[in-house]
């Protein structure tokens, strides 16, 4: 049931600058730059198809040169070819890089013309919000394997039966390559897998799906649970997997609202790697016997009453986490009467875009969130200090429209 998961503001409060990672905020049209996004992950991923082969042929010069009949075979029958290992993780290395990371960092530089200093911004969340997301990640998995029950006993209608047999068969070929990639017992491929597994596949995706996708979707419908929940079901749907097509989509809207919550990037990709990087350590201590635990094994399956707790302890860590975020206050004693408001809105992408614009001239902005969390009624409004006042309002009437 494990082995599945490798296949794939408070009222009143200060939102610090260097703390608040855009999560919403783009001016330009979302629709059509998403076509562009799009069109760099094709890209990326029919250069990354040719670095790869290059790559596995490099690799391969360390033992004896691997042939063209070979590599066609090698994602076939992968047993079949000395070192086949090895050229896997490389391919994978550079899939994930080329598909995903590339296009992202490519994209957020020269299409959004931003800084990449801010597409993941510093400083990292407090230990106590990384602490939460280990802690989700591990209570929630229970309730996804147990959804991963589910969603394999799921069949479509008899007048599909083509397709549903081409799903079933690539689940098949699909697991038996996870099963053949995680028969290890060294500690260097240990290391290896989970770097490639759970460390780069976390980075790249959550830069993708989270960091652009998501964000590109809030900012045309405005509405963020449609956006997180769209951003999942792309997500999931990338991997090609009918029969873990729900636990991976609950896994991204996880990821998403993580995301959300805590205005940092670094907190879904930490969420990512637990998830990915926890398997793999699992499977390691199995094989080496370690444990005792086939996760192959049918019998080893979530119970109901077990997928119920775990959905509901998860939900109590979740209420915790958010209740540890809406950014951080900027001092216990700083009052508004300390800056000048140039800006408000009801809308907090409005506020976040002015905020950046400034932050890029390397002016100091705050945003005070005057929303009720309740009620959802109220404005968000951007301070900044008396000194630069005229400035700031120059740039916001000259260089910022939201028509």
């Amino acid at each position: 049931m494990f082995t599945n998961r490798l296949l794939n503001f408070t009222n009143k409060t200060l939102i610090v600058s260097y703390q608040s990672e855009d999560i919403t905020a783009s001016p330009r049209a979302p629709w059509r730059n998403m076509m562009v996004l799009f069109g760099l992950i094709l890209l990326g991923l029919s250069v990354g198809n040719v670095v790869s082969l290059i790559v596995v042929y490099i690799v391969s010069s360390f033992n004896s040169t691997i042939s063209i009949d070979q590599i066609g075979n090698l994602l076939q029958n992968p047993t079949q070819v000395p070192h086949a290992w090895w050229y896997i993780m490389s391919m994978q290395l550079v899939a994930h890089i080329f598909t995903f990371l590339a296009p992202s960092l490519v994209y957020w530089r020269w299409i959004e013309k931003r800084s990449l200093s801010h597409f993941i911004k510093k400083p990292t969340p407090s230990f106590l919000l990384l602490l939460i997301t280990f802690a989700v990640v591990i209570v929630f998995m229970p309730f996804d394997s147990l959804v991963i029950e589910l969603n394999k006993k799921m069949s479509l209608p008899p007048n599909l039966k083509v397709i549903e047999d081409w799903m079933s068969d690539q689940e098949v070929m699909l697991e038996r390559m996870s099963l053949f990639l995680t028969d290890f017992t060294s500690w260097t491929k240990l290391l290896v897998a989970f770097f490639v597994i759970a460390v780069t596949a976390a980075v790249g995706e959550e830069c993708l799906f989270r960091g652009l996708i998501q964000r590109k979707i809030f900012d045309k419908i405005q509405n963020m649970h449609v956006a997180i929940w769209i951003a999942a079901a792309l997500f999931s749907a990338i991997h090609l997997q009918f029969y873990g097509f729900l636990p991976r989509m609950l896994l991204g809207a996880l990821f998403g609202y993580l995301y959300w919550w805590s205005a940092n990037l670094w907190v879904p990709i930490l969420a990512h790697m637990v998830n990915n990087g926890f398997t793999i350590i699992l499977i390691f201590f199995n094989n080496k016997k370690i444990i005792e635990f086939d996760i192959s094994q049918s019998d080893n399956s979530v119970s109901a009453s077990v997928g119920i707790i775990s959905l509901l302890l998860t939900g109590v860590l979740l209420y915790y986490f958010k209740k540890n975020t809406g950014n951080v206050v900027l001092s216990t004693n700083t009052k508004s009467e300390n800056w000048s408001k140039v800006f408000e809105s009801p809308h907090q992408h409005q506020a976040q875009i002015i905020h950046d614009y400034l932050i890029e001239k390397n002016i100091v902005s705050v945003i005070l969130n005057k929303k009720d969390t309740n009620y959802h009624w109220g404005r968000y409004e951007v301070l900044v200090n008396p000194t630069d006042e005229e400035i700031v309002r120059n740039i916001i009437a000259n260089d910022i429209s939201f028509k």
